[in-house]
């Protein structure tokens, strides 16, 4: 089994949860990472209320941080997965203005606001012409507001424009009016479209709170307005918030524990529900991450269905992005014009060159559907073993054959033999044609040789493209078959970098300016390949039509990934 990531979004309001999240941390996290551990998987919480820096409150970026780490999330966790966990308790919490104000609303908030209120607005923000349509971004923090005393008036004055613009305008609440931990659970649980059996809420309801507080510690436990009375509107949300969870979580994932208010420095609420609190969210957890390891264990029928599932999401979603590469694509069509080529065809580029891309496309081209592999994209692709065995049972389909029984013993070999014997059944009537991508990419723990794997001449009607990464691996497989035609892939025009670098922040819905455009492509030349570019994209996805865009960016792929990945930007998916 390869490696499971549970990772787990921490949602809640912080100041009021500290004795929780740290008890959750030091005594609860240790023990379910060893769980995960000892089944070869990963176990990791964000609880971004411990590790967003101070430089990130004075450019508004938390909101974005926060709401991307629940998308990523949710993305990296398998399904069922436990991805999200909520902590509830009286305080409803920060609600910040908008950062992001699409240009539509922020019309309509001009013709509807006072005058004084319209300068102030667009005092705080500019429009971003790079965003499709154009936003208004709040700017950031200066020397003149960056205390919190004079950045507090601020936000105050901005967040009773906006909310007043919400009630009266009808403005989406989870824009303009939510708090912080409610837009979480929007993204996190409200707005999912599939199942919520992996979600828990551990709520906490604190009794005894004072009706009025002006600078003291309860504040941290419950929202007051400045005249120290309790924040009406705040309880309200809070309500709405709760009784949404309620709608959409089943019952039995709902957790509700007592404490009291004491009011003292040290401990300002009671402690012993916390080794319930917490012993009920380790179990909960417990329970989800070890269902979810057995499903992944498990060895059932659909597993040959599923794997040809993956191949062919991964083709498509591959294969719709190619922009330019014409000339190849012709070339893959003579050759499999050919009724009788004898070899393979051949494609090899250095890492980057977008070898996955061009296979998937000339794999969509056809009328008559290949077999098709990407090495890696699914599970029993890695190994050459798994891949033989699943091309031989494929094949045996194609042609209405009874699956051959596979070798017991004998290794690669015998089932290479094997596989040979399949590429027999192709006819002039049904001719066979197999596409193999990124050979180079097999698992290299039991290294085996091509000549192990594929035959040194096709039979007859059928037609293989294997795709390469040059080097050793290119070196390998042209040895093999010394007299195979070549497509060795270059690097792609200016005119074709341009499109792909438009087409990506399409997209995002982005664009850049002449200038910021012309100052990436001109980098881009350097390298010439399309993964390049699709580092660059989240870069490049970035910058503000005001913004002067990096002249210095790394023309080799390696360097560009290293240098930026501390930076904010997320690059995994593409390499």
């Amino acid at each position: 089994m390869s490696l499971s990531i549970f990772r787990v979004f921490l949602s809640s309001t912080f100041g009021d949860f500290q004795a929780e999240r740290e008890k959750l941390r030091a005594e609860v996290w240790p023990r379910l990472e060893a769980l995960c551990a000892a089944h070869n998987a990963f176990f990791h919480v964000v609880d971004l209320r411990w590790g967003i820096s101070p430089s990130v409150a004075t450019t508004h970026d938390t909101i974005k941080i926060c709401l991307d780490e629940v998308i990523r999330c949710q993305q990296l966790s398998p399904k069922p997965k436990p991805n999200f966990l909520m902590l509830i308790g009286d305080r409803y919490g920060w609600r910040p203005p908008a950062v992001q104000i699409p240009d539509v609303d922020f019309e309509r908030i001009q013709k509807w606001a006072s005058t004084d209120d319209a300068k102030f607005l667009n005092y705080w923000y500019r429009r971003d012409d790079n965003a499709v349509p154009p936003i208004w971004c709040l700017k950031p923090r200066t020397d003149e507001n960056v205390g919190h005393d004079a950045w507090g008036n601020v936000e105050s004055q901005l967040t009773r424009i906006l909310h007043t613009a919400h009630e009266q305008l009808k403005l989406a609440p989870e824009q303009y009016y939510y708090s912080a931990t409610h837009m979480e659970i929007v993204s996190g649980l409200l707005n999912l479209d599939g199942a919520r059996e992996h979600i828990f809420s551990f709520n906490r309801e604190l009794s005894g709170l004072p009706e009025t507080s002006h600078e003291g510690i309860a504040r941290r436990f419950s929202d007051y307005l400045t005249d120290g009375s309790q924040d009406p509107e705040a309880i309200r949300l809070r309500q709405v918030l709760k009784t949404e969870i309620a709608k959409v979580l089943p019952e039995n994932h709902i957790h509700t524990f007592q404490a009291t208010w004491t009011g003292a420095d040290n401990n300002p609420i009671t402690t012993d529900h916390l080794d319930d609190y917490c012993s009920a969210i380790e179990q909960s957890l417990n329970n989800t991450i070890i269902s979810e390891l057995e499903e992944l264990t498990k060895t059932t029928p659909l597993q040959e269905e599923e794997e040809l599932e993956i191949q062919e999401i991964f083709l498509d979603d591959t294969g719709k992005h190619l922009i330019g590469r014409d000339e190849e694509l012709n070339k893959i069509q003579v050759y499999l014009a050919n009724e009788k080529p004898p070899l393979p065809l051949i494609i090899k580029a250095k890492g980057g060159a977008g070898k996955s891309a061009l296979m998937a496309k000339a794999n969509m081209l056809q009328e008559k559907k290949p077999i098709y592999r990407f090495i890696g994209a699914s599970p029993r692709s890695w190994l050459p073993q798994t891949l033989l065995e699943d091309l031989i049972k494929q094949i045996a389909t194609a042609y209405e054959q009874e699956p051959p029984s596979l070798p017991e013993e004998g290794g690669i070999r015998k089932t290479a033999e094997l596989f040979h014997e399949q590429l027999e059944l192709a006819t002039a009537e049904q001719p066979l044609t197999i596409f193999i991508d990124a050979i180079d990419q097999f698992n290299n723990t039991t290294p085996v040789q091509y000549s192990d794997i594929f035959p040194k001449q096709l039979p007859d009607n059928v037609r293989m493209i294997i795709s390469v990464l040059e080097g050793k691996d290119s070196d390998q497989l042209e040895k093999l078959y010394p007299k195979a035609p070549i497509i060795q892939l270059e690097k792609l025009s200016p005119t074709v970098c341009g499109k792909i670098l438009d087409e990506l922040l399409k997209e995002q819905n982005r664009k850049l300016t002449k200038i910021q455009r012309q100052t990436i492509l001109d980098k881009a030349k350097e390298s010439g390949l399309p993964l390049w570019l699709v580092l660059t994209a989240p870069i490049a996805k970035k910058l503000s039509s005001w913004d002067t865009a990096p002249d210095d960016l790394p023309g080799d792929i390696k360097e560009l990934a290293i240098e930026h990945r501390g930076q904010g930007y997320t690059f995994d998916k593409a390499l």
